[in-house]
């Protein structure tokens, strides 16, 4: 059972009960919290409730594969360190895996101390990212804010009020204005002040998109719905989830383009190129 107290935990994904008895047995005489699942659909359903800093999955599982286990974490979850374990280790696997997002690869039959050593250090990994993102959390904010409007004018104190009003809904904002007034200015200004604060902000200019390429940059696609899509792709809606996404000149954006993101806007839903189904 998994240990609620602790910080985070190894998740053993493992169709071998031996094998999986085993590694939770070695890695828990290292002082580490690890547990197993069989499969990479109960492994999921962990994933989406409990706090895990390292997963390690066979390669070949029942049902889902450990190669896609592993892209789904690195999707949703990419803090999350993932090792890689079968009896059949190539070198073209250990390369797929690694490009694919793996932190390193072991072979069938391995080492007690190989796998010890090598947990340890994608422990240390996640950890060391963990410790780097609080540190510039905190400086962010002891820093004085960078994107702010400076002058005393009644002008000035207007568009900061309305900022922080603004930044209050959860809501799309329309900023107009001439050439270098401000505006993105004004879209961090709300994006610092909103309950979107620690999430990305991603400004782009839809004008320096080609206009074949927007639909897909904006709402992603997925593998094979046109000429050259070798794999799936998020889009820039979803990327920015629980952050900010400024599309500068959206006006350039093609008309049919613009019926679409309407209705993103006024759904709240992504619905990448060639997919059958949407995404919040």
């Amino acid at each position: 059972m998994f240990d609620s107290s602790r910080q985070g935990a190894i998740l053993i994904v493992e169709d071998d009960r031996n094998i999986g008895k085993t590694l939770v047995k070695v890695l828990k005489k290292e002082g580490l919290t690890a547990f197993w699942e069989e499969s990479a659909e109960t492994a999921w359903e962990i994933l989406q409730n409990q706090t895990i800093e390292v997963v390690l999955t066979d390669y070949l599982l029942p049902g889902q594969s450990g190669m896609v286990l592993l892209r789904k974490i690195k999707q949703q979850f990419p803090d999350i360190e993932v090792l890689l374990i079968t009896g059949h280790g190539t070198v073209e696997r250990a390369v797929e895996a690694m490009r694919e997002g793996a932190y390193d690869f072991v072979a069938k039959p391995f080492k007690r101390t190989e796998i010890i050593q090598k947990v340890n250090k994608a422990l240390e990994k996640h950890r060391l990212r963990t410790e780097n993102k609080l540190l510039k959390a905190q400086l962010n904010k002891i820093q004085p804010q960078k994107h702010v409007f400076i002058g005393e004018s009644s002008q000035i104190s207007d568009i900061s009020s309305m900022v922080r009003r603004v930044a209050q809904a959860d809501s799309t904002v329309l900023i107009t204005g001439e050439s270098g007034t401000g505006k993105e200015i004004v879209a961090r200004m709300i994006h610092s002040h909103s309950a979107r604060a620690d999430g990305p902000f991603l400004g782009v200019n839809c004008a320096a998109i080609a206009p074949t390429l927007i639909e897909s940059e904006l709402f992603g696609h997925v593998k094979g719905a046109f000429t050259g899509a070798h794999g799936d792709k998020q889009g820039l809606f979803r990327v920015c989830t629980g952050g900010t996404l400024l599309l500068d000149e959206a006006s350039s954006i093609p008309l049919n383009i613009q019926v679409k993101l309407l209705r993103t806007l006024e759904e709240m839903e992504v619905h990448p190129v060639g997919s059958g189904r949407v995404y919040p």
